[in-house]
């Protein structure tokens, strides 16, 4: 995979997280959810942040001696927008009911989901910042 698509993807991740965390902030007042909120709203600004360094290593990608780096990587950048977008999509949905107000029962049926996708992003937000550790090494 070609290191600049790597970084396009993690640019539109980080868009994702950018309208995610404007979702979250509306959703900690209105829902008052503040610990499952804030929990998220960490969790982007520090996958933003390691999005961020991937980015600065671009150069570093292409001089890579494994191989199959740029592609875990791009695996890596892939599961973490698919994350992000599965949590806009929860969060968006609470507020979309038909009387306008936000949909609180709805919230507290998904805050399961959004639990564990938090964990798995999580996860993935590790080993993406092993993989560049080991690249910037």
């Amino acid at each position: 995979m070609d290191p600049l698509t790597i970084i396009a993807s993690a640019i539109a991740v980080g868009q994702a997280g950018d309208r995610l965390t404007g979702l979250l902030l509306k959703a900690k007042r209105l829902l008052e959810a503040p610990d499952e909120v804030d929990g998220l709203v960490n969790e982007i600004a520090d996958l933003k942040l390691v999005l961020s360094s991937l980015r600065s290593t671009v150069s570093d990608i292409r001089r890579c001696s494994d191989s199959d780096s740029p592609n875990s990587l791009s695996k890596l950048v892939e599961a973490c927008g698919s994350i992000v977008l599965n949590l806009e999509e929860l969060v968006a949905y609470s507020f979309s009911a038909p009387s306008g107000k936000v949909d609180r029962v709805s919230w507290a049926r998904k805050k399961n989901r959004v639990e564990k996708l938090r964990l798995r992003l999580r996860e993935l937000k590790s080993a993406l910042a092993v993989h560049l550790a080991s690249i910037n090494s």
